[in-house]
């Protein structure tokens, strides 16, 4: 069992300024403070748990809070600012993250000072009683309208509606997600948009994009859904960041969606390198409990192998050329020379990749692998454009494979062509039929 959740607030330290080499950004990260902890209540009573930090602010000002939900007692870890943060727990018994004066509850005694530092970590244990008698004081409220607190807005972001041309679902953004880091984090962080109120009666289908990506980069293939039974959700993230802490941000994300709102399946389309975050999404999954089932996960044209000039950055070897390499020097400011984590990550034999396929996929879930190529290319590379033929056939990703599927045409090309799109749709509906909604 495993439960944890970065905080995205602790992003901020990797993007402080605009150039630095892998290891000075590196370092950066590990001098963010991290509360490590283990919540293991003496009378818990099965019900799923929401743990609420609540930092200390100016007089006057409303508390920052970030929260999660922890299924199982157990570790958890967070990523914070410096400061220091008071710490409590309820037991979510209406279903709907909404503390309710009577739910058992407990307020951690001690102040929790975060200090930066390298490798600053504050370890904490919290196994008090959880108790019906203990009222949350207001600086625990998690509520987005709330007076007293203000939560950080990628738990405002959280199913929150908006049209397919609002600036949240922009290319342009998504852009900056991995050239202007700074940018995306202060108008974004992370968000997981709908086009419309949630609607109990569609069956959601989550979309989550791939490197320097967007939502809008889907709107054909959603336009397409059937709206009476599908409802499209997508996923926004900065694609620079690594991809484990994009992965279990996304995992946090649908904890709390499934906490507001009642649905028993998703399913999930991915593209490019948002199959890997998925994948890495489904490893969590796979390690804690959850009150919903992922029916149908559909990569389109993954680096599951790793791409060799993903470790693109200053003063390290590029490795061999090849057509990732050669997107990238097409896409990159002339100023910006950041080292994108996000890249190392994809780079072939990284400690991610080998790790990737560290949990098998979910048991009730219908795995369609689709891969792309270009047929016009000359000798060479067999690729999409971006990414080769080889990364996205990765033996241990082809072997999860129910549906397996190649489509002669570029990298994004996937996301508009219609023969890509009626495969898709198929997929969807049958995994529609199969849950049987």
């Amino acid at each position: 069992m495993r439960a944890t959740w970065i905080a995205i607030v602790g992003l901020s330290a990797l993007a402080g300024c605009s150039v630095l080499e892998l290891e000075r950004q590196t370092e950066a990260f590990n001098a963010s403070p991290a509360i490590y902890g283990e919540l293991v209540p003496e009378n818990w009573s099965g019900e799923p748990m929401v743990l609420i930090l609540s930092g200390e602010t100016q007089p006057g000002a409303p508390y920052t809070v970030e929260y999660f939900v922890q299924h199982d007692p157990g570790p958890f870890y967070v990523y914070v600012e410096p400061g220091r943060y008071q710490l409590a727990v309820f037991e979510d018994r209406s279903g709907k993250l909404e503390y309710r004066p009577g739910d058992p509850a407990l307020v951690h005694p001690e102040t929790l000072l975060a200090e930066r530092g390298e490798g600053a970590r504050l370890e904490v244990r919290v196994a008090d009683r959880l108790s019906t008698a203990t009222r949350l004081p207001g600086r625990f409220d998690i509520a987005h309208d709330s007076a007293q607190t203000k939560v950080s807005i990628a738990h405002r972001n959280v199913g929150r509606v908006v049209t397919l041309d609002a600036r949240e679902m922009s290319l342009e953004l998504g852009q900056a997600g991995m050239w202007d880091p700074l940018r995306y984090l202060k108008e974004l962080q992370i968000g997981l948009f709908l086009l419309e109120p949630f609607d109990p009666r569609k069956t959601p289908v989550l979309f989550v994009h791939g490197i320097g990506g967007a939502p809008v980069q889907f709107e054909k293939m959603a336009t397409a859904l059937d709206r009476e039974r599908f409802q499209p959700w997508f996923f926004a993230y900065p694609s620079i960041f690594p991809l484990q802490m994009i992965g279990e941000a996304l995992s946090t994300c649908l904890d709390i969606m499934r906490r507001r709102n009642e649905f028993d399946h998703i399913l999930l389309i991915a593209h490019s390198m948002g199959g890997l975050v998925s994948r890495a999404y489904l490893n969590e999954y796979s390690w804690t409990r959850h009150d919903y089932d992922v029916a149908l996960f559909t990569s389109l044209a993954s680096p599951f192998g790793g791409e060799s000039g993903a470790a693109m950055y200053p003063g390290q070897n590029r490795g061999e050329a090849g057509p990732f390499d050669t997107w990238i020097a097409n896409t990159k400011p002339q100023q910006d020379e950041y080292a994108h984590i996000a890249w190392t990550d994809m780079a072939p034999g990284s400690p991610f990749l080998v790790n990737l396929y560290a949990e098998p996929l979910p048991e009730n879930l219908v795995y369609t692998l689709v891969f792309a190529f270009r047929p016009d290319q000359k000798l060479g590379t067999a690729s999409d454009g971006v990414v080769t033929l080889a990364s996205q056939l990765r033996p241990e990703a082809q072997r999860e494979a129910s549906h397996e599927r190649g489509f002669p045409m570029g990298h994004d090309d996937v996301l508009i062509e219609p023969d890509a799109i009626e495969y898709v749709l198929a997929r969807l509906e049958e995994a529609h039929e199969r849950v049987g909604r």
